[in-house]
């Protein structure tokens, strides 16, 4: 028989199910930026010096060869464990094959957080270092490097170290330090703190993607 409210249990699980929805697909907008940015990257520096046609050959080489990654990730014919053993084959196969490519950097950061949803601590630490010492890695890249680092630390119930990596960003990345350090404080109950955080992102950057999980968070600590 359908119920007419959600227990306060299933409330939080909502919101927190919610959330993590937007974190998510913060972090795949924001990828799809970085492929983008860093095909453009290829292609002027194609147009550079006397080698235009080899260069060119080449970025067109790299290019081709992630988007066989996204076709890879975009096959349904697998699913759960197999399919994200597959991508993650075809990432590492990628930063292998051309490890100094910028798109190098989004495999290793989308491979890093596969092997967080793996449980595979030093794979993931592994390929989050990669990304935030990588020659080519910008500098939301980094960040979002260190975000996974703060993430396997939560994950391995170590949560002072996660705040600390998250308490490491700098002011540019106002909303996902503020919002992480909420997230963090929260599971350790620390209710106040947690709201003083979720309203520095509401405050500060309120057209940030991760505003409306503040505010859902918020709404749930009222």
């Amino acid at each position: 028989m359908a119920r007419d409210h959600l227990t306060r249990k299933e409330m939080r699980e909502d919101v927190f199910q919610d959330t993590m929805f937007h974190m998510v697909d913060y972090v795949y907008q924001k990828r799809r930026q970085f492929i983008a940015g860093a095909v453009a990257v290829l292609v002027v520096a194609a147009g550079i010096g006397g080698y235009f046609w080899y260069r060119t050959a080449q970025a067109q080489a790299i290019a081709e060869a992630y988007y066989g990654v996204e076709q890879v990730r975009d096959d349904t014919s697998l699913e759960g464990d197999a399919h994200r053993e597959k991508v993650l084959e075809a990432l590492y196969q990628f930063t292998a094959t051309y490890p100094d490519s910028p798109l190098a950097v989004a495999a290793w950061l989308e491979a890093g957080e596969l092997e967080i949803q793996a449980k595979r601590t030093k794979e993931a630490a592994r390929a989050f270092e990669m990304t935030q010492h990588h020659k080519a890695a910008t500098s939301l890249q980094q960040v979002l490097a260190v975000v996974g680092l703060g993430k396997l630390a939560e994950q391995q119930g170590k949560p002072e170290e996660a705040q600390g990596f998250y308490e490491s960003l700098q002011d540019e990345f106002t909303d996902i330090r503020e919002y992480n350090l909420a997230r963090v404080l929260l599971a350790q109950g620390d209710r106040e703190a947690a709201r003083q955080h979720l309203q520095t992102v509401i405050g500060q950057v309120p057209a940030s993607p991760l505003a409306r999980s503040a505010r859902a968070l918020q709404d749930y600590l009222q």
